[in-house]
């Protein structure tokens, strides 16, 4: 049976898909230096002498164009741009930062599945630091140097955005150190830029160091869209909000090329046997940024029946979700269960189905320090 049903409950942000996928080949050493530095771009506009006529945040100018979306200016003209930032950065460490608290807690093996081992997904029991963004707003004036006129950065080459400015250039605003601790800034470019984009590169620095330091991110492409996203008024959610006590947790090993791809939990959010939740942790292999849901029905959801075969598809109504559009999940249950493990086929639009390994799990009173 394939259905394909809206979900009532919006996609909201997946991987603001986005932290990078975990490589544990990668070395502590690769991770200073190079592409790891994190740089910040500017849209800059130049009169035919040279001169700045206007500078927006690539950040800002990407939420605009391609997003549609239009930036919230503080009613308070007294406040400043780290004062801005500050409030912003509130924000989007209520959402979590990135801060992944599944893991791969090992092999099991799976007598129904011809006694094969698979990983299973666990929830990390810890304290959960919740104000990475917060801190590197505060410490931003003590690490900056602002660069005077007759330099030029060079290119970081972070970014893979589809569109570029017609008649004006992306120009290498900003680019921090992270061997140094220290944050280099064009000062001419930032003279022209207003107090938004003034503290929006203040909350992109801030986010993406702590991303390249806590996910190992390589690209500032989840870091500018969370920081379009809430420089336009979206609020962030905990990413692990509203779980019950037990949930069904779903993960996988391998997913899209990525190391544990997809992470997401299975419940019954009201205890009716009408809808099923599913509330994600991981798309591929980027750790989520706020939370998100999909509703699925009940009915030929894994908790209802885990033993018939089912196909089912459910996509967010929202065509203007910030992170994916109109984003669909596929999953196909069974039969594939032997009373504690089941195996599940899963995947997002545009990727091929990989095998999911689901099990029942307790969720832990997680305690959050901002």
């Amino acid at each position: 049976m394939v259905r394909e049903k809206q979900s009532r409950s919006p996609l909201l942000l997946a991987a603001l898909g986005l932290t990078c996928w975990l490589a544990s080949a990668i070395s502590q050493a690769s991770l200073r230096g190079g592409v790891s530095d994190g740089g910040g771009s500017a849209v800059v506009c130049r009169d035919q002498n040279q001169n700045i006529k206007s500078a927006e945040l690539l950040d800002l100018w990407e939420a605009r164009v391609l997003l549609g979306r239009k930036v919230v200016v503080p009613t308070d003209p007294s406040l400043n741009e780290f004062q801005i930032a500050a409030m912003i950065a509130k924000n989007i460490d209520l959402g979590g930062a990135g801060v992944e608290l599944t893991a791969l807690g090992g092999l099991v093996q799976l007598p129904h599945r011809g006694g094969r081992w698979e990983n299973y997904t666990k929830f990390l029991e810890q304290t959960v630091p919740s104000n990475f963004v917060s801190k590197g707003v505060q410490t931003f004036p003590s690490i900056v140097r602002y660069l005077p006129g007759g330099t030029v950065l060079k290119p970081v080459q972070d970014y893979k955005s589809p569109v570029l400015p017609k008649d004006c250039q992306i120009e290498q605003l900003a680019v921090f150190q992270d061997q140094y601790n220290r944050l280099l800034v064009m000062e001419e470019i930032w003279q022209k830029l207003d107090r938004e984009n003034r503290a929006a590169l203040i909350v992109h620095e801030s986010l993406y160091e702590s991303l390249r330091t806590n996910r190992r991110e390589q690209t500032s492409d989840l870091t500018r869209l969370t920081v379009g996203l809430a420089f336009t008024g979206l609020a962030f959610e905990w990413v692990y909000d509203g779980l019950p006590q037990t949930v069904t947790l779903c993960g996988g090993s391998s997913f899209g090329g990525h190391v544990d791809g997809l992470r997401f939990a299975i419940y019954d959010p009201n205890g009716l046997g009408i809808d099923a939740t599913i509330q994600l942790f991981n798309v591929r292999g980027n750790g989520v940024m706020t939370k998100e849901q999909i509703s699925w029905p009940f009915a030929i959801s894994p908790l209802a029946d885990p033993t018939s075969i089912i196909s089912e598809k459910s996509h967010s109504q929202r065509l203007s979700t910030p992170m994916y559009g109109n984003e669909m999940l596929t999953m196909t249950i069974g039969p594939s269960y032997d009373g504690k493990n089941l195996v599940i086929y899963a995947g997002l639009k545009g990727d091929t189905q990989h095998e999911m390994l689901c099990q029942k799990s307790q969720v832990p009173k997680w305690t959050r320090v901002f």
